[in-house]
């Protein structure tokens, strides 16, 4: 009876330790997995990663159906990009009467809008289990993922996605978070810029198409096969960070969840172990997303880490967010055993400014869409009251906005009046002047 008792105590002990454990699900130490680093004196860093095709010092060719072994960082796709007035057109809305004419009809269709839609679906989003950096992701930046799919989705009605329409959905997957000290990093390092300014920090929502046909381990966008059927767009909209003067509330418990994190090295396996780091709730994503921002975006895009997987689109929002300098320090504190070459800090998770950028930015077609993008659901977000007020202002201000590019003449006290459809400069008029009006007001 004693043998028994003393093994029932060892499995409750053993059962105790491990309830904060989980058990790697696959190896990353097969061949087909491209392993890099972020460090700019490492022979897997940015400076290779280009050339990046062996793993443990064995030759990677191409293998069908083994999305990891592809490496696209040399194609004219890649990103991110520094954007620049002189590639920047605006949409069609702004110009073309008879357009105007038609978004004016369409806007009375649910769903249906002059811009791009993040809309929350999940009701309690803001309980859902957030994971710090999964150790079995493809090491794109430090991803934050949920357990579960189907919590928000981005949709553009505006101006549809390739290969997809006005009502395709593509759901959410996983937050990539891209950080450097740019004071202590080279210049080539970069994610994206806005007129030749560099951000010290980059939040990447991105999305799939069909992302429950992956499973939540599978982060590959893309089958190899030419059929449209089979393929999975990926989409990422872009939050740029910059440097304020105080913590940021909504970015602090990812950082708390930084503070706690070790990464592990290459190399693990189904019998790994390893401490899950959950971000402490409530809490979404979304709340780092502003709520009301105008937008730039570009298509034929690409991951900005190995191997490059292709993005049909990026969307990058004109308006940062702030963090400190205290919080931005704490992610270049990151600990992982996979950086030998920082002494196992990862310092820097930016990427690498291609050599030939000139070149890729003269064949991108960026486009700035004014119309603020549409936050649609409720995520809780614990707004102040200053922040509450502000939302109400800007929000007023874009809904009138929206209805004089509509061609609709609009009083002080907000009423509405349709101006004739034979006068043509009522109806281009507004067009012309509202909007830099209205955008030197917010600025």
């Amino acid at each position: 009876m004693e043998v028994i008792a003393l093994f029932v105590l060892l499995l409750n002990l053993v059962s105790h330790a491990a309830k904060n454990k989980q058990y790697v699900q696959f190896s990353d130490n097969d061949e087909t997995v491209l392993h890099y680093t972020y460090g700019d004196n490492d022979k897997t860093g940015p400076l290779y990663w280009s050339a990046l095709r062996n793993v443990n010092g064995k030759s990677v060719p191409y293998l069908p159906g083994k999305p990891f072994t592809q490496n696209h960082c040399t194609a004219l796709l890649v990103s991110p990009l520094n954007i620049q007035s002189k590639n920047i057109v605006t949409p069609e809305f702004l110009h073309k009467g008879e357009v105007l004419e038609q978004i004016h009809a369409d806007i009375e269709h649910d769903g249906v809008s002059q811009t791009i839609a993040i809309s929350i679906s999940a009701p309690e989003i803001e309980w859902a289990e957030w994971e710090f950096a999964h150790p079995t992701d493809a090491y794109h930046g430090i991803e934050v993922r949920a357990n579960q799919l189907g919590l928000f989705q981005l949709f553009d009605s505006f101006d549809p996605i390739p290969k997809t329409d006005a009502f395709t959905t593509f759901d959410f997957h996983f937050m990539s978070i891209f950080y450097c000290d740019l004071s202590k990093a080279p210049k080539y390092r970069s994610m994206h810029q806005l007129e030749n300014k560099r951000f010290p920090l980059e939040l990447e929502f991105v999305f799939f198409r069909k992302p429950k046909d992956l499973g939540i381990d599978q982060p590959a966008p893309y089958e190899e096969t030419e059929t449209d059927d089979t393929t999975n767009p990926a989409v990422i909209l872009t939050v740029l960070g910059e440097i304020g003067t105080e913590d940021n509330k909504y970015f602090q418990p990812v950082v708390d969840a930084a503070k706690l994190f070790h990464g592990q090295d290459f190399g693990m396996d189904e019998e790994t172990i390893y401490d899950e780091i959950f971000i402490k709730r409530p809490w979404s994503p979304t709340w780092l997303i502003p709520d009301s921002s105008a937008y730039y975006y570009y298509n034929d895009a690409s991951f900005p880490v190995p191997p490059c997987w292709k993005v049909e689109r990026y969307y990058v929002l004109k308006d940062p967010i702030n963090i400190s300098q205290a919080q931005l320090n704490a992610l270049t504190n990151i600990r992982t055993d996979r950086e030998k070459g920082t002494g196992g800090k990862m310092l820097c998770t930016f990427s690498k400014v291609p050599d030939f950028i000139d070149e890729i930015e003269q064949q991108r077609v960026v486009t700035l869409n004014i119309m603020e993008h549409e936050m649609r659901g409720d995520d809780k977000k614990p707004r102040s009251e200053k922040e509450v007020l502000a939302l109400k202002e800007r929000r007023k201000s874009m809904d009138v906005f929206r209805r004089r590019i509509a061609g609709e003449a609009v009083y002080e006290n907000n009423e509405v009046a349709k101006p004739p459809s034979s006068n043509a400069i009522l109806i281009i008029s507004p067009i012309i002047l509202i909007p830099f009006g209205w955008w030197m007001n917010i600025n």
